[in-house]
């Protein structure tokens, strides 16, 4: 087969005229199949040449993938589905052979950006690292390394800012948000409540405008003698406890 004629048009693309195919191939194949210097090509090789450029074409598209930041194998095995990549096989074989892939290394990175970066517990952590196709074992000897006091101050700074927005809730209703909430952020359930009743603080502000509100819609509805026990009982339905109520009411 006759090399006609080769130009680069752009960056590490070259055009090349074999026979009546104009094909793009990049500077790797040009380089690889001596391609400046060569009148013509066998047509085992050019075969093998289009093969190979279609290699590098898909290696420099998942380069560019993994280039921004860390990616573990799961996420580039994905990537390469997603994007319809045929040599995927082959190029996660030459990134993990030249260094590019140390799932060892992203888990290390994923837990300390985690950790530093997002309002996430031990739990959510664990369970994301899951998706990533890690061990049990391997997500757990790492995220053990992180003293338990770094989760319990992560928890106990969103407790905190959770409690100091609230505005209406009574303790038990603002427990049960806050809780599910936090769970979901992969704390424990536990800790969560322990870390409630030690930081919750009862506003009595927020109490004296619920009662205000209930008794005012209950009054229309039943006379005095009886309407500070169906005034009890709604804020207690609401969370509130006797005690607090009374402290209100007396």
């Amino acid at each position: 087969m006759e090399v006609k004629s080769i130009k680069q048009i752009k960056k590490n693309i070259y055009e090349i005229l074999i026979d009546d195919n104009l094909v793009q191939v990049s500077s790797d194949i040009v380089i690889k199949y001596n391609l400046l210097g060569k009148k013509d090509i066998s047509t085992v090789d050019y075969k093998k040449m289009i093969d190979d450029n279609l290699f590098y074409n898909e290696l420099h598209k998942v380069m560019s993938f993994i280039e921004k930041k860390i990616r573990s194998k799961f996420e580039i095995e994905v990537y390469a589905k997603k994007e319809e990549i045929k040599n995927s096989e082959k190029i996660i074989k030459y990134l993990e052979g030249n260094g590019f892939i140390n799932n060892q290394l992203f888990l290390q990175a994923y837990i300390n950006d985690k950790v530093n970066l997002t309002s996430d517990g031990y739990y959510k952590i664990y369970n994301d690292l899951l998706k990533h196709e890690f061990s049990e074992e391997e997500i757990k000897n790492e995220l053990d390394e992180i003293d338990s006091e770094v989760f319990d101050a992560k928890l106990e700074k969103l407790v905190k800012k959770k409690l100091k927005t609230n505005k209406k809730k009574s303790k038990l209703s603002l427990a049960q948000t806050v809780l599910g909430q936090l769970v979901m952020l992969g704390y424990e359930r536990d800790k969560i409540l322990n870390c409630i009743d030690e930081n919750y603080e009862m506003d009595e502000d927020i109490l004296l405008k619920e009662y205000e509100k209930v008794r005012s819609t209950l009054s229309k509805k039943h006379s005095d003698d009886d309407l500070n026990r169906h005034v009890i009982r709604k804020l207690m339905q609401k969370g509130f406890s006797y005690d607090e109520i009374k402290s209100v009411i007396d």
